[in-house]
């Protein structure tokens, strides 16, 4: 596929790329500071979830799941 034709996959590789620029392994980085990208990249609205965040819509999934 051509980068155009998953935008949601390269918006998402932008956004890692605020953490791990282009070219830098990311062996470099532990795995508490990889954790922390995630953290830190699910708590951003996102546009294509409605301006929620993914670490909301999750919780509000676990909630249905598990309230009955």
């Amino acid at each position: 596929y051509s980068s155009y034709e998953r935008a949601q996959n390269e918006r998402h590789n932008r956004i890692f790329r605020k953490y791990v620029p282009k070219g830098k392994s990311i062996e470099n980085y532990s795995a508490e500071q990889i954790l922390w990208f995630a953290e830190d990249m699910n708590s951003l609205p996102r546009k294509s979830l409605e301006y929620d965040t993914p670490d909301d819509l999750f919780e509000a999934y676990l909630d249905t799941v598990y309230a009955a």
